[in-house]
């Protein structure tokens, strides 16, 4: 069997006091938590809608999508926007780190026992700073039809 050696590029991000990663791929763009405004057309997940540069975008928050509570809004509170499928949205988390490079191969399947978020949205775990890392499958947080709750709210929003 050959080894795989696949490079993965990943964003290093904080949410809890616990390092997650995402592929960096669908992430356009950090901010700086921005108000947010309300709306009742968009899911329940979603916590309010933002104007980035004359677009509506949903904001979600990431412990409270993925089953591990809610974040506290802080100075180093950001906004991941992020392209997922057809929908462009920000994911609000308590910090972002960096961007990164890791083997494919030091990914590990099996879950640590300490983690909180619910295991159907996490792609493995690994090492990164001698820290254990949650990769997260952004592809996941959301249904088919949540996407499309989505991007019809963001439409009437």
């Amino acid at each position: 069997m050959a080894e795989n050696n696949t490079q993965l590029r990943l964003l290093h991000f904080r949410s809890d006091n616990k390092d997650y990663a995402m592929d960096l791929s669908c992430v356009k763009e950090i901010i700086r938590m921005a108000a947010l405004d309300r709306v009742s057309e968009l899911p329940e997940f979603v916590i309010g809608i933002i104007n980035l540069r004359g677009e509506t975008l949903p904001v979600v928050d990431f412990l409270s999508r993925s089953g591990a509570g809610t974040t506290a809004i802080q100075l180093k509170t950001r906004v991941v926007i992020m392209k997922i499928k057809s929908v462009t949205l920000g994911l609000m988390v308590d910090e972002v780190k960096e961007t990164f490079e890791v083997e494919e191969k030091n990914i590990s399947k099996n879950i640590q026992p300490d983690v909180v978020i619910d295991p159907k949205y996490i792609l493995g775990t690994f090492l990164f700073n001698e820290h254990m890392t949650i990769l997260v499958d952004v592809q996941k947080l959301f249904t088919v039809n949540e996407f499309k709750k989505l991007e019809q709210g963001v439409i009437n929003a």
